[in-house]
């Protein structure tokens, strides 16, 4: 017994007072250790025969990367479905550029609908066959990403406590010091649907149609308006030269009828 309590480090002795704590957590704050060293300490102290550790095993679905911006930003199918939906026939250049896919998306959304026969691809271009149902009808693997939390995780090789607690102790870090959200925010926070330029031009197009249109309606009463107003004037000028004409031609005529004495 003497020989083992004189090969225990200082971290082993430090952690032996607290080991009826169940959490990992506790004995860290009660031993004023980090994590990866009290996982350290145990596994030694295991080792020795000291202690006897235990593990649950627990199974986790990752949702990954691909799968949590695909959570946001809707499966590459149904961005290319969503903009075929509008434009109905597309080049397939322009297909691939205006949905905003990588080569691989694009080439697994084309595979996909074609598929289930809601495109057809004649001279380089996507046409689609699909109806409305179908086109507004979640798919099995949309329903499924749209049930899995949006919360990630990363996994290691089972039983390797150590790294997994270094992994945590440096997720801890950056917890405090604000840097996840940073993190969180830039690669999966709220997406923003990009708008196509070509849809903002329509809707600028459908508010600005009726305003021009107004605006030539009001130009041409102006023009018409002013029109009448000069031809009522050219006439009102004719008017009053014709009185004028025959005022001076009585006068003249009433002059030379007139008797001398």
């Amino acid at each position: 017994m003497e020989k083992i309590i004189e090969s225990l480090s200082p971290n082993e002795r430090k952690i032996l007072p607290h080991l009826e704590e169940r959490k990992i957590s506790e004995i860290c704050k009660k031993s004023n250790l980090d994590q990866t060293s009290v996982l350290r300490a145990l596994e030694y102290l295991q080792n020795k025969k000291i202690v006897k550790l235990s593990f649950k095993k627990k199974k986790i679905i990752e949702i990954g990367v691909n799968g949590a911006l695909y959570k946001k930003k809707d499966l590459p199918e149904r961005r290319l479905l969503n903009l075929l939906n509008e434009k109905r026939i597309l080049k397939l250049q322009e297909a691939q550029k205006e949905s905003r896919l990588s080569n691989d998306e694009f080439k697994a959304a084309i595979g996909a609908l074609k598929k289930k026969a809601m495109i057809e691809l004649k001279n380089q271009r996507i046409i689609l066959s699909a109806n409305k149902e179908e086109i507004s009808k979640k798919t099995l693997e949309e329903s499924f990403i749209e049930i899995l939390p949006i919360e990630y995780c990363f996994a290691v090789t089972e039983g390797d406590s150590l790294l997994l607690a270094k992994l945590n102790e440096g997720l801890g870090i950056i917890k405090q010091t604000g840097k996840y959200n940073e993190i969180y925010n830039k690669w999966f926070g709220i997406y923003i649907k990009p708008i196509l330029v070509k849809t903002i031009f329509k809707y600028v197009a459908l508010i600005l149609l009726p305003l021009l249109l107004l605006l030539l309606m009001a130009l041409g009463w102006s023009w018409s308006l002013r029109n009448q107003v000069n031809k009522r004037t050219d006439e009102l000028r004719k008017e009053l030269e014709e009185r004028k004409q025959i005022e001076m031609s009585y006068r003249k005529d009433t002059k030379e009828s007139t008797p001398h004495r």
